[in-house]
């Protein structure tokens, strides 16, 4: 009888999460050591699933999508809290910060990003945009040439808007040498008519203003041209970001992923230990035919 009450007690009570045993002791130390040399994330570290991740990170695409900016990145700043080794999570803050107008934060994310994903064209055209639109043009160059190298196809959408905004910054510099050499007609004109004796004719002051005048032109066609040319990548010209990260369920459909572990050579992780089936990632939050 004594026996019976025994064995009931057992079957009753839980098996303590943290186990005496010297193997759960030295996993652990293991783990906590790899959390403190920054070889694995938080996620890992707690035991969150990718699944759960995928789930948190597609309903933050979905919110961004739908204009719900504010929740998205709230989103996000705890998915990179959690995993903050993640490219995705990067890429698409990027985009939430260059949706907001933040483009320091914005270059900041998308930086960290390729840094994590050398092969993140998203983020590399995302980036050089920013670079466009605030006259940086060899930065612009630089990363609309990695992009379109890493599309060897010529069938990524990111790189093909890349391809499209190389002709506005093409049309960008052709308008600042041409504005540069307004100014310094305008200028070598001044010039001689101060050598001349300081008098100003009424047809010389009227033509310095129509230089003055276009060059005015050259600087407010800049917007227009690299609308143009997101026209011709088929986006809108009036968005006030380029196209974010593909959405996650594309990322996995494409079977690419997004919420791998991105610890290397530490001890493993909880989420390691499960078949390649349950491992495999969410797709990514925000792409444009879907940040």
């Amino acid at each position: 009888m004594a026996s019976d009450i025994e064995e009931k007690d057992k079957k009753e009570k839980p098996v303590p999460f943290l186990s005496p045993g010297p193997e759960r002791r030295r996993r652990l130390v293991e783990l906590i050591y790899a959390f403190l040399e920054d070889k694995v994330s938080l996620a890992e570290l707690r035991g969150i699933s990718r699944e759960k991740l995928f789930l948190l990170a597609e309903a933050g695409y979905v919110k961004f999508k739908h204009g719900r900016v504010d929740e998205a990145e709230r989103i996000y700043q705890s998915l990179i809290l959690l995993d903050h080794r993640n490219p995705y999570y990067h890429a698409v803050m990027g985009a939430i910060h260059q949706k907001k107008g933040r483009v320091v934060e914005a270059i900041l994310e998308y930086t960290r990003a390729v840094s994590l994903d050398q092969n993140d064209i998203s983020s590399y055209v995302n980036r050089g945009e920013i670079y466009l639109r605030h006259r940086n043009f060899r930065k612009a160059a630089e990363d609309f040439r990695q992009a379109i190298l890493l599309d060897k196809s010529g069938k990524n959408m990111w790189a093909n808007r890349a391809r499209s905004l190389v002709i506005a910054l093409k049309r960008l510099i052709d308008a600042e040498k041409e504005k540069k050499a307004l100014e310094e007609k305008e200028k070598a004109e001044a010039r001689r008519e101060l050598e001349a004796g300081g008098e100003v004719g009424v047809e010389k002051e009227v033509g310095a203003k129509g230089v003055r005048k276009g060059v005015e032109i050259s600087s407010a066609s800049q917007k227009a041209m690299i609308d143009e040319a997101a026209r011709e990548a088929g986006r809108s010209a009036t968005r006030e970001a380029t196209p974010p990260p593909p959405s996650p369920s594309t990322i996995r459909a494409a079977g690419r992923a997004v919420n791998t572990p991105l610890a290397r050579g530490g001890a493993t992780s909880p989420s390691q230990n499960r078949s390649p089936a349950q491992n495999r990632p969410p797709a990514s939050p925000a792409s444009p035919a879907s940040p």
